[in-house]
């Protein structure tokens, strides 16, 4: 067991590479609520910020275009 946990990943790349992010490591996400929604979302510019995860115990949110990954919203 390593650092990574147990397990086999058959490659020919080395383990540095498979691991590394293509442009640095991505800035941490803030969790911002939203009615009953918890959003995380990774900051951008200009107030706005791009939605990484939505938690919700509503199913109709995950359906709702407007909290899908991806989306950008205005940061409170």
């Amino acid at each position: 067991m390593n650092e990574y946990g147990n397990g086999l990943l058959w490659t020919p790349l080395p383990l540095e590479q498979v691991l590394a992010y293509p442009e640095g490591a991505p800035s941490p996400c803030l969790e911002v609520q939203i009615g009953s929604r918890i959003l995380q979302v990774q900051p951008g510019e200009h107030g706005m910020g791009v939605i990484q995860r939505l938690i919700s115990a509503d199913p109709g949110d995950y359906l709702d275009p407007r909290w899908q990954p991806g989306s950008r919203i205005r940061l409170p």
